[in-house]
């Protein structure tokens, strides 16, 4: 309910950005993490996809930096449609193709 449709289509393309360098990240650096703890590197992608959303929490420490004034309301936009759109499409990155 907070994700702004007019604000995520006018910025679609920095919004798509930030949600593949999310996903790209997150999963890399989980990847290595259980990799380096003894998986196969097969477990270790598998497992990094499974944590490379953004979690709910998100919203809270984003809110609350808007609230107090530490970011505009642009960022919280772009903060906000990206955590959303991970955990939208996250199934569909751990399952895949």
């Amino acid at each position: 309910m907070l994700i702004d449709m007019d604000f995520l289509a006018t910025n679609y393309g920095v919004v798509s950005i930030m949600v593949l360098l999310a996903f790209v990240t997150n999963n890399f650096i989980n990847a290595i993490i259980v990799r380096f703890l003894g998986e196969s590197w097969s477990d270790s992608l598998y497992t990094g996809a499974i944590l490379a959303q953004i979690g709910e929490f998100s919203f809270i420490i984003g809110a609350t930096a808007y609230f107090t004034g530490l970011i505009s309301e642009y960022t919280y936009q772009i903060i906000i449609s990206t955590i959303s759109i991970t955990l939208i499409i996250s199934p569909l990155w751990i399952f895949g193709p």
